[in-house]
């Protein structure tokens, strides 16, 4: 039981987390942090009414309720816990064993439709869940393992890109489960490994060869050439770009700001140690006001179909400048340049893990148009293109 008087919420920087500090019945300084200012809260409530109800409640015990008291201590004493604790977990996996997949999957879509994201990430949860659902939909949440979700991933014929995705859809709304305390763990969160790996002709993502890279940045003008180049050498989503104000971009510590409302997935981010080729093709932007738009999507979109047209490119994957950066950075890593590491990749990208970069993993054969791609700058650039 906690002591009175040493309840306390304070919110931790280093951590980005609520942080509920007190003292159990043992004596000891127990910590439970918290990603939300009102989960801390209510956890700080329900100690105080805990430590309020205590003095009445010692009293009410009869003498078998405190022979039995008495006993699962000595029984818990090995564990190093107390008969809170064991009541806590009880009830915890009580809790469990009545939450079936239908139910979670229910309150996760209602949860991820208050977040303001992009309007086609709903959709692809609900529709990957629905295969879920159909295999686990009617078993309690917790009683899935491991080997069973593989199993099924396995027998369901997808092709990798698809399985690949499913995972990644799963290992979220199973991280939602953990939070809930719905199980104790996330079953998909090491499934990767075990899942068939994407050959090259069947990577997910479409990307710029060297050469294209080469003739579109030739053919666009300097301002344009910058706009492209914020997502070939660092990775910045389209929607994000538009967004972005020039205040973003801070030319003394080479450093590029993406805030929590500008962000995909709605968390801030830093972008740290960046490509030396990168601040070359950046010079125009510095003479733009703090709150202009790096860009405005519907000039943008015009001058890119003018580029696209003088370089001869007639195709335009998804994303596609954003998915060749992630080629030619997995590929700088995997040849050890310095500077390039899965870690920093993910970081930059904004992903949550680094298994997602596996798609991008041995795409290019040609090494030395990573290396090319990464020394790429204006002054490299012939005057194939000048007037």
């Amino acid at each position: 039981m906690p002591r009175a008087k040493s309840v306390s919420v304070k919110y931790v920087n280093s951590r980005r987390r609520w942080l509920v500090r007190y003292i159990d019945d043992r004596g000891k300084d127990k910590k439970a942090y918290f990603k939300d200012e009102q989960e801390a809260k209510q956890m700080r409530r329900q100690l105080l009414d805990e430590i309020r109800d205590f003095g009445w409640r010692q009293d009410a015990l009869n003498a078998e309720e405190q022979r039995q008291a008495v006993q699962a201590l000595e029984e818990l004493k090995p564990y190093g816990v107390g008969l809170l604790a064991a009541a806590r977990y009880y009830v915890q996996r009580h809790r469990q064993a009545q939450v079936t997949g239908e139910q979670a999957e229910t309150e996760f879509l209602e949860a991820w439709a208050k977040r303001d994201l992009r309007g086609d990430s709903l959709p692809a949860y609900a529709r990957h869940l629905k295969r879920w659902r159909s295999a686990f939909g009617r078993m309690t949440i917790d009683e899935p393992s491991r080997q069973d979700i593989l199993d099924w991933m396995l027998g369901t014929g997808l092709a990798p890109k698809t399985l690949r995705s499913l995972r990644t859809h799963l290992s979220v709304f199973y991280n939602f489960c953990v939070e809930r305390k719905y199980r104790e763990d996330n079953p998909v969160k090491t499934i990767g490994k075990d899942l068939p790996r994407l050959d090259a002709g069947a990577r997910a993502h479409g990307f710029f060869s060297f050469k294209e890279v080469y003739d579109m940045l030739a053919a666009a003008d300097s301002t344009v050439a910058a706009q492209l180049a914020l997502q070939l050498f660092a990775g910045i989503r389209p929607r994000e770009m538009e967004r972005l104000t020039a205040k973003e971009v801070d030319f003394e510590l080479r450093q590029i700001w993406i805030p929590g409302e500008v962000s995909k997935i709605r968390r801030p981010r830093v972008l740290k140690n960046l490509p030396e080729n990168l601040w070359t093709w950046l010079d125009p932007l510095k003479e733009l006001p703090e709150d202009e738009p790096l860009i405005r999507h519907w000039r943008f979109r015009k001058r890119i179909l003018a580029v696209r047209e003088k370089a001869g490119i007639t195709r335009w994957p998804h994303d596609v400048l954003r998915h060749t950066f992630a080629t030619y950075a997995t590929d700088a890593a995997a040849l050890g340049m310095e500077g390039f590491a899965l870690a920093w990749i993910r970081n930059t990208m904004g992903h949550q893990t680094e298994s997602m970069l596996s798609e991008y993993e041995g795409v290019l054969r040609r090494h030395e148009d990573t290396r090319q791609f990464w020394e790429l700058t204006p002054d490299s650039l012939s005057a194939k293109y000048s007037s």
